[in-house]
């Protein structure tokens, strides 16, 4: 399991913070008994919590999880992506030029050309 550099606990920590917290401590005990704040013993409580019985048998639930988001709501849409990518072909100016011709800004112009090597 890959752990992130900074992490209090590793899988047998937070394992142990789990069974200490199942055995009856309270989850600021727990968290003093280990020596990390209550709020990351209450985090790894929650998800053991929240896990199905298949996901404790194997620990997934207490691995780190990526902070990447899952969606993007104001990415443009392909439609939205192609006047912007017709005008750099067309005319192969930069993002500042070319937000006055296709109205938008510079820095999503930007983005646009990157996220399709342009």
């Amino acid at each position: 399991m890959q752990l992130h550099a900074n992490a209090a606990l590793g899988l047998a920590g937070r394992r142990r913070l789990v069974g200490l917290i199942e055995q009856g401590h309270s989850i600021r005990a727990a968290a003093a008994a280990l020596s990390v704040a209550p709020a990351t013993a209450h985090r790894w409580w929650r998800r053991w919590a929240e896990a199905s019985e298949p996901e404790r048998a194997g620990g997934s639930c207490l691995a780190d999880r990526s902070s990447r988001p899952h969606r993007c709501p104001r990415r443009l849409s392909a439609d939205q992506e192609a006047p912007i990518l017709a005008a750099r072909t067309t005319t192969n100016l930069g993002p500042g030029r070319l937000a006055h011709i296709v109205g938008r800004a510079r820095s999503t112009i930007h983005k646009v050309l990157a996220r399709n090597g342009g």
